[in-house]
């Protein structure tokens, strides 16, 4: 199955139309991997976030003793890493794939550049998380308002235009809001 046809299955982009996702799909790296591939290591920088297309991964920690302590499996659809991914963290545990998988990977920097130069997907995207998160639309416009108060975005009707790209991601990162 095509890359664009397969991130049509997956929550985090549900939201977008056809068109969008295409768009998405340009920004990742479709991969294959054998059972038992390491993705990435705790600690190491976060530079992207994956996809399940087929096949499972686990992530997991390690304990002191060196036993692994599972903490999540992702199956097709699932997204993991984009928490750390946009935050400009580190990876807080290791992925695996616990059999023959499909990935695709969407390496931090295109990612961020395709949503500041797409708004339409940018804003497919929000109302994906949006959904995802249970917020109320009351909620996002608020929170989308207050963006716009602050100067880091410009909404006009169903566009959304990132006007300070640094700042969003500091305040991913958790840095206060300062109005």
């Amino acid at each position: 199955m095509s890359l664009p046809k397969s991130l049509k299955h997956v929550m985090l982009f549900a939201g977008l139309d056809d068109r969008a996702r295409e768009s998405v799909a340009r920004l990742a790296t479709d991969r294959r991997t054998p059972a038992g591939y390491l993705i990435f290591r705790e600690g190491e920088a976060a530079e992207g976030f994956y996809v399940v297309l087929e096949g499972r991964v686990k992530v997991y920690k390690l304990s002191p003793d060196g036993r692994q302590q599972i903490l999540h499996v992702f199956g097709p659809g699932q997204a993991f890493a984009e928490a750390a991914m946009f935050a400009g963290e580190t990876f807080p545990a290791f992925a695996e794939t616990m059999e023959e998988s499909r990935l695709a990977f969407f390496p931090r920097d295109r990612f961020l550049k395709g949503l500041s130069e797409n708004p339409a997907m940018a804003a497919g995207l929000i109302a994906s998380l949006a959904r995802h998160l249970g917020t109320a639309p009351e909620t996002l416009s608020r929170a989308l308002a207050r963006l716009a108060a602050a100067e880091l975005i410009e909404v006009d009707a169903k566009t959304i235009t990132f006007r300070q790209v640094k700042r969003l991601e500091a305040l991913a990162a958790g840095e206060p809001l300062e109005e």
